[in-house]
């Protein structure tokens, strides 16, 4: 299939997907259900390009929940196609230019947040043309009901088309005018008719030492987790990823705690930033150098991938391991995907949803979880990872804790005698 001006070869499980989306007969709503490593991105993107080719007097929409989504479908469909993506500044600078008439007016193809399609004006202008092709990716959740849901009724009813793509297995129940497609990744083949199957993943584990006055520490932050919750997770967990992840976030519950007068936050944020400042090394970022040395790594070659849901950990591993090997940065700041990299370089350090989104996983030899090796977001990112077309064992690699004292210990840091 041609798109734009490049040659791309799809499998026949993405190929079929485009065509019957596009063909005349087909339902006005399709769900797409893919776990992830299947192509699904690659089709969509297929599909936005090939629907303008096609009729280039088409408009056609991509929304995302995630602003890191809708900036990976413009990255990656801008090298075939121009795609418009529209925020507040570009919102202001066409209405400036040409009035708030002439907004999604021009056919192509244009790309924005969810939310940012929730605002009322940007609502408005989006149901005041008729869309060839919607297509909505991301969205794992949607129950019926919700705002969000509400929203993409809306935009179907503005389009002739939609595409409502999704990770995990939604319950969807085909209602007239939509279709369901799901794909398995025991049932893709080749172009040639061959079975495509990635070869199956090997696990490691990399114990780490824990002191008892930390095991101590962490059920107490365990016990009043719910209430202590940052941003990213609650203390324990933090306490768990690093000392840098667990010193930010004890500084934040410190903070609230002089606003809302709370003796318990402050005792347990005051707590944990006692025992970091007697730390002297961490335990667990020497277990992660000692895998790597066992490695022969970088001599040996390969590429390595940390992982960690608390971006302080990752900023905080980065600089630790540059002095190991080059090293390329992928995190998620409030409003963007931000890539610091060092070329094509042997280690990538990042969070669990950037590294899906943005990472090229295709060449990493082993993937590890600094922390969050058994959630949700981490098996997503082991499909990811083990893709379709991967021919190399992907070896999964989990920092576990091994009690010094106590059974059951989960800290990795050892303290000053």
């Amino acid at each position: 299939m041609t798109v734009g001006d490049k040659k791309l070869v799809l499998l026949p499980h993405q190929r079929a997907f485009v065509e019957n989306v596009l063909a005349e007969s087909q339902a006005e709503r399709t769900y797409l259900e893919a776990p992830p490593g299947m192509g699904k991105s690659v089709a969509l993107r297929t599909l936005a390009v090939e629907a303008i080719r096609r009729d280039p007097n088409l408009r056609v929409l991509f929304v995302a929940p995630m602003i890191s989504l809708v900036d990976q479908f413009v990255d990656e469909t801008s090298k075939s196609i121009r795609v418009t993506k529209v925020d507040r500044f570009a919102l202001r600078e066409t209405i400036d230019r040409e009035g708030s008439g002439a907004l999604f007016k021009a056919p192509g193809i244009y790309a924005l947040t969810l939310q940012f399609a929730m605002l009322p004006d940007v609502n408005a202008a989006l149901r005041s043309v008729k869309w060839g092709l919607t297509i909505c990716d991301g969205l794992n959740e949607m129950p019926e009901g919700t705002v969000m849901a509400e929203l993409i009724d809306q935009l179907a009813l503005a389009s002739t088309r939609m595409v409502v793509a999704s990770s995990p297995i939604r319950d969807v129940l085909g209602r007239t005018g939509e279709e369901v497609v799901r794909w398995n990744k025991g049932e893709v083949v080749d172009n040639a008719g061959n079975v495509v199957s990635p070869p199956q993943p090997s696990r490691v584990v990399l114990p780490y030492p824990v002191s008892e006055d930390l095991y101590r520490l962490l059920e107490k932050a365990r016990e009043q987790g719910a209430s202590f919750d940052g941003e990213e997770g609650t203390v324990a967990e933090a306490l768990e990823s690093s000392p840098a992840a667990a010193e930010m976030l004890a500084l934040e519950q410190d903070a609230l705690a002089d606003q809302e007068k709370t003796r318990e936050r402050t005792e347990l944020a005051r707590a944990v930033l006692r025992q970091i400042e007697r730390l002297h090394a961490d335990d667990k970022l020497n277990a992660l150098l000692a895998y790597l040395q066992d490695r022969n790594f970088p001599e040996g070659g390969g590429r390595i991938c940390v992982a960690t849901r608390f971006i302080q950990t990752a900023y905080y591993l980065s600089s630790a391991l540059v002095d190991v090997a080059p090293v390329e940065l992928v995190v998620t700041s409030s409003d963007t995907l931000q890539t610091v990299s060092s070329g094509h370089a042997p280690i990538v350090v990042g969070g669990l949803h950037s590294l899906a989104l943005k990472a090229d996983l295709s060449a990493v030899d082993r993937l590890v979880f600094y922390d969050s090796g058994e959630s949700p977001a981490a098996y997503r990112l082991i499909e990811t990872a083990n893709a379709l077309g991967r021919t190399k064992p992907l070896t999964v690699a989990m920092l576990v804790p091994t009690p010094r004292d106590v059974d059951g210990g989960v800290l990795g840091f050892a303290e000053k005698a």
